[in-house]
């Protein structure tokens, strides 16, 4: 039974402003912090850097893209207001296809840069050509594998402290090996040497060929390099003088890369991954 009872308003909420010298108390606390930070980031630059301009350069690169992804020279660009921004592929791709709306093509190698420039000089629109890198041919791996091949008298360590960084390499011993010929003996022909085969130490615990791997021969200037190298040193550090010497020499040296063709990107990742010690690749 419900019964009838007077009704009643509901509650009011009054919000009161504090006195004057209230507010000014309050302001005169909150203030500071803000305006010594404001003071510090003003000082040190950092409160108008996403003010500034920044002009992101279109570029093609092939493996030099490394250095430009660096999060240290990302840094350095940023800070004087440029970003660069990557796209990849091989030197050789780089210099067959369309560049326009690119900024900068790096290609890298000589043979890449000199058709592009060709190239662009027949539209009689010349580029601008710099040379900032010039570097040998380097054959990257794992320490343990340079370190088997330094105990075969194949790669030697260079000098400098703590552990050993760079070795040298023999490339006629390690094609010999890879060829089947170990410390003056041949084996049946074709029949190369695999990495367990040589390793006394069981450090490396692989049964791959001992072959260095590169990138796509047609792609790749590094790749097309360490062909140049590899056919060098089996015509007894000399070029061939005709056509079918050229041709006899391919068929010659093609055991020593027919497991050649990753691409860039490719090879980067298995080479990086955490199987990648199990095979070592060339770069």
């Amino acid at each position: 039974m419900l019964a009838n009872r007077p009704a009643t308003e509901e509650p009011r909420l009054t919000v009161t402003r504090p006195p004057r010298r209230h507010l000014r108390g309050a302001l005169a606390w909150a203030l500071p912090a803000p305006v010594i930070g404001l003071a510090l980031l003003v000082a040190s630059g950092n409160l108008l850097l996403p003010l500034r301009q920044v002009v992101t350069i279109e570029a093609k690169m092939a493996s030099k893209r490394d250095f430009f992804q660096d999060p240290q020279v990302e840094r350095l660009l940023m800070k004087h207001g440029f970003r660069v921004h990557i796209t990849n592929m091989g030197s050789r791709e780089i210099a067959k296809q369309d560049y326009e709306g690119y900024d900068v093509v790096f290609p890298s190698g000589q043979p890449a840069a000199d058709l592009i420039s060709r190239e662009r000089a027949r539209a009689n629109r010349p580029v601008l050509l710099y040379r900032p890198f010039v570097s040998p041919i380097v054959l990257a791996t794992y320490r343990d594998y340079a370190e088997v091949l330094t105990a075969e008298g194949v790669a030697q360590r260079l000098p400098g402290p703590g552990r050993p960084m760079y070795y040298t390499l023999d490339m006629r011993k390690f094609l010999d090996l890879a060829r089947g010929k170990r410390k003056g003996v041949q084996r049946d022909p074709g029949n190369g040497y695999r990495w367990d085969e040589i390793d006394r130490d069981d450090r490396v615990r692989n049964g791959n060929k001992i072959l260095a791997q590169t990138s796509d021969i047609c792609e790749a200037n590094s790749a097309g390099t360490y062909l140049g190298l590899v056919a060098f040193v089996e015509h007894g550090n000399d070029a061939p003088d005709s056509e079918a010497e050229a041709e006899q020499l391919a068929r010659k040296i093609k055991p020593l890369l027919v497991e050649q063709g990753l691409p860039s990107s490719e090879r980067a990742e298995t080479y990086l991954s955490p199987t990648g010690r199990a095979s070592p690749r060339s770069r």
